[in-house]
Parts: structure tokens; C-alpha cells; sequence
């Protein structure tokens, strides 16, 4: 039963830049009109149009200033409610940073971290030039060093869990960082049937308060196509190059209730939703003959 005495935001974050792809603001939007209703208030993060003109990296960032001036929006927002519950629509992955960040300092930094997803999001701007793939990596106080440099209270590496993580997919900067700071990783496998991996780390880490990053790529896209890794037709190889998810929506669902049972989840973050049919559907009646007249 849900405590009335507790607020609860939702947050609309249509983020493109750092995934550098049209879909991801779209992508948000579409989660947002999807999701239950509710009397929540919501509040969007603005976001430009997508610009298909890629700049020169920022710093081995792309997009940097934008994204810090979407991450201080974000938390502004958050510094104005102080929700103690937090829904976000993403938009790519580095838009969990202020929510997450924001909630671990509130509650001193015992917060737990379940990171749902098939890739570590541990890089740096040394790795890659895509914001998404560090935003773990800044909240433990690494990845970017001025993103990570936002973070007033850093995750502690013992309260992160990964759940879906495909481990040999991995780099070597990945691994090192994973085995550095000691941190848990559910293997698919292990969670095909049960949740037991990850209940009994939470309550091994006595963790009360719990974020939930999902990145629907954590999903065989076999069988959940709204993502980059079921792009038709594409002009990139994707699944030649990182490694695609092996869990499905019913398996996902029943990881988060069974966490919800054994701790309160104080956020929930969804992203990466790229949802190809309705976008190329999208476009195809902005062509038709009679139907912009």
C-alpha cells in the first residue's frame, strides 16, 4: 500500500546527447504516455531538438555542456521538491545521475543501487565519447571527472548491485574497475528463475532504501524490440560489437517486486527505450500525400 504521507515526482528527462540518437527523447516521451496515471506532479527537463550535426567531443565528452546544464536543471528541480520518491522517464542512461546522486546524499549515502542492466556504464572520457556509458561510473566517484565531481555524496562500491550484466561483453578498463571496487553483478542466468541472488544481498547490506536504474537494453531483443540492439535495417552492426540482454519483461518485473518486497525503492529509473516501429511509423505518415495538407 502506498504511503500517502510521502511525495512522490515524476520526472519527463527526453535526453538524446548522451547516447548521441534522435530516438531517446522520443523514446522518453513515449514511456511517459504509456505509464499509469497518476497525480504525481511531473517535470521535464528541457532538452533541444535533436541536432544530427555531431560536434567535436567537449573535453572527450560529447555534448558536455548541455549535459551539465540538463544534470543542474534536474537538480534544481529536486533541491526545490525534495521528493522522497522519484520516477524517471529517460532518455539515455546519464539521466539517473542527478536523481540518484541527489537521493544517496539525503539519505547519507547508505542508499542501495540495483543496476538493471547489460552493460557496466563505468567508462570515462579517456574510453569513449558518450555520456551514458560513465554515469555509474560518476556516482561512485569516478567515470567523468566533472560530472563525478557533482556527486556531494559518492555510492559506496558495496551498496551497488548489477542485475543482467553481460560480463563477457566487458573491457578490459570495465573489468578492472568491476573487480577494483569489489562490485556484485547477478548474472542473467541467475536470475531466469528467482530473485535470490539480489534479495540476499540486500539483506546482507541491511539496505532500507533502494534506486532502481533500468535500462530496458537488459532485454533479449528477441523478444523486446524497442531497443538500439533491434534496430532494423541498420547501417551499424550493434550486436556485432556489445553485448545484447538475455532477460525478458516478465523475468525484469518479477526482479523489481521481489526487491520491493525486501526493501522500499525510493527511485526508479527507466531508460533507453528506443522504440523503432512507432518512430519509423512516425515518420512514414509525415510523407503521406493528403495528411499534412
Amino acid at each position: 500500500m502506498t504511503d500517502k504521507s510521502k511525495k512522490t515526482i515524476r520526472i519527463l528527462f527526453p535526453q538524446w546527447q548522451g547516447g548521441n540518437q534522435a530516438l531517446y527523447g522520443f523514446g522518453a516521451r513515449l514511456l511517459h504516455w504509456l505509464s499509469p496515471e497518476s497525480r504525481s506532479p511531473l517535470h521535464t527537463i528541457s532538452v533541444p531538438e535533436f541536432n544530427p550535426d555531431t560536434p567535436e567531443p567537449e573535453e572527450g565528452l560529447l555534448y558536455r555542456r548541455q549535459l551539465l546544464s540538463q544534470h543542474d536543471e534536474a537538480w534544481a528541480v529536486l533541491e526545490k521538491e525534495e521528493p522522497d520518491h522519484i520516477v524517471v522517464f529517460g532518455g539515455d542512461c546519464l539521466v539517473d545521475q542527478a536523481p540518484f546522486a541527489w537521493m544517496n546524499a539525503r539519505h547519507n549515502g547508505e542508499m542501495g543501487v540495483l543496476w538493471i542492466d547489460s552493460h557496466p556504464d563505468v567508462k570515462t572520457p579517456r574510453d569513449f565519447t558518450n555520456g551514458h556509458t560513465m554515469v555509474l561510473g560518476n556516482l561512485l566517484g569516478g567515470g567523468d571527472p566533472e560530472f563525478a565531481s557533482k556527486v556531494k555524496t559518492p555510492v559506496a562500491p558495496s551498496r551497488v548491485m548489477y542485475a543482467g550484466l553481460i560480463e563477457e561483453g566487458l573491457t578490459e578498463q570495465e573489468s578492472s574497475v568491476i573487480s577494483d571496487l569489489g562490485l556484485q553483478i547477478a548474472r542473467p542466468e541467475e536470475l531466469y528463475e528467482n530473485s535470490d541472488r539480489i534479495t540476499r544481498w540486500i539483506k546482507e547490506q541491511n539496505i532500507c532504501k533502494l534506486a532502481v536504474h533500468l535500462d530496458l537494453d537488459v532485454l533479449n531483443p528477441d523478444v523486446f524490440r524497442s531497443l538500439l540492439f533491434a534496430e532494423p535495417e541498420p547501417e551499424f552492426d550493434w550486436q556485432a560489437v556489445y553485448p545484447v540482454g538475455k532477460l525478458n519483461l516478465t523475468q525484469t518485473l518479477r526482479i523489481i517486486r521481489d526487491v520491493s518486497a525486501e526493501t522500499e525503492i525510493v527511485i526508479i529509473g527507466i531508460t533507453e527505450h528506443l522504440p523503432w516501429d512507432a518512430w519509423n511509423l512516425k515518420e512514414f505518415l509525415k510523407k503521406l500525400p493528403v495528411m499534412n495538407e
